[in-house]
């Protein structure tokens, strides 16, 4: 059963290694695994080294999966932790960039698919499939977007004395979005490190929160979203992304106090298809950016759908992606909602 593998924490804690069991999917293994079909002539190797879990270190990997050609294909592969409760201080991820667009450690609630289970997750929150909710967002970097970040960086870089949290028995789901635009198969992998402490060495939490318009079809022409989410509790944001895809024209979030006018915080007044993988990270200090009970964040996405055909979901999304402080436990609010991670919307 697949968990995730946590080196030495302290020496005042048991050792634990628990191993998470990377098999390989391939085209003759007989299985209905979404990335196990392709080729059977060999796939490229673009897979890359999992490194020896350290002292204070846990660990998420995939399994090594077969990408067809010419393929582009969403996964996600569930585990649970079983470690003691932990604050997560630091995160490096090692993945192909050839074949990766982008990946991350989503947090689960409900038992819908078994640990080791990777399938095909493109229908979240549509026909009963839950949302998963990333644990991680960056903290402490700016990027332009439009590239990568460097493979293997520690994006986390948090105030002092800060943390993600992971509790026992937290259950996990790898999001995975490759794109194979060769013409042979390719096999790969992706694996993340996280730099951990006991939980009660944190002495501020930090969250990720996610708020979303929820799943739509896009039309034909020019369309726009406009989705509002009330904060419930006092938090600093110290992250600001947008999340659209290539058919994105424009992003906007401002922030509405009650009794005052729109301020923009965020906004990306030419998105290009690049930001879909890629998008900026803006990072604030603490105390920058304060919300209270009843502010208001106001998210604006448009498109522009030039192929005369409807695009039905997920060929877009629109979201405000951020970390705030103090914040336990991961936030989503969908179209004004707030959801349990894991719990498809109304």
């Amino acid at each position: 059963m697949p968990t995730a593998r946590l080196g030495r924490l302290a020496p005042t804690l048991t050792p634990l290694t628990l191993c998470l069991v990377a098999l390989a999917c391939s085209p003759s293994s007989g299985t209905d695994d979404p990335a196990a079909a392709g080729d059977t002539g060999g796939p490229t190797d673009l897979t890359v080294e999992i490194p020896p879990v350290g002292e204070g270190q846990v660990q998420f990997a995939s399994p090594e999966m077969i990408i067809p050609p010419y393929t582009e294909l969403l996964l996600c592969y569930f585990g649970t932790y079983d470690g003691p409760d932990i604050g997560v201080t630091a995160m490096t991820t090692r993945s192909h960039e050839e074949v990766t667009h982008h990946s991350g450690v989503m947090g689960v609630l409900d038992d819908q698919y078994a640990d080791g289970e990777l399938i095909d997750c493109i229908d979240q929150g549509v026909e009963g499939m839950g949302i998963y909710t990333p644990i991680f967002f960056p903290v402490g970097i700016d990027w332009e977007g439009g590239d990568p970040i460097p493979a293997n960086i520690n994006y986390l870089n948090l105030p002092p004395g800060a943390g993600f949290r992971i509790n026992q028995g937290q259950r996990w789901a790898l999001d995975l979005h490759y794109i194979n635009y060769s013409d042979t198969p390719v096999v790969t992998n992706t694996v993340f490190t996280a730099d951990v402490v006991p939980a009660d060495e944190i002495d501020s939490w930090i969250g990720a929160v996610m708020f979303d318009s929820g799943p739509f079809d896009l039309e034909p022409g020019p369309t726009e979203i406009v989705f509002d989410c009330t904060w419930q509790d006092e938090y600093d944001v110290i992250t600001l992304m947008a999340h659209m895809h290539a058919y994105g024209a424009y992003f906007k979030a401002e922030m509405i106090r009650p009794g005052e006018a729109p301020v923009t915080i965020f906004e990306i007044p030419d998105w290009s298809p690049a930001l879909k993988d890629y998008p900026p990270v803006q990072s604030l200090e603490p105390g920058e950016l304060h919300v209270n009970p009843g502010d208001v964040f106001r998210t604006t996405c448009g498109w522009t759908n030039e192929t005369g055909e409807l695009q039905p979901y997920p060929a877009e999304m629109c979201s405000l992606e951020m970390a705030a402080m103090p914040l336990e436990l991961p936030l989503m609010c969908v179209d004004g909602q707030y959801i349990d991670e894991g719990q498809p919307p109304n």
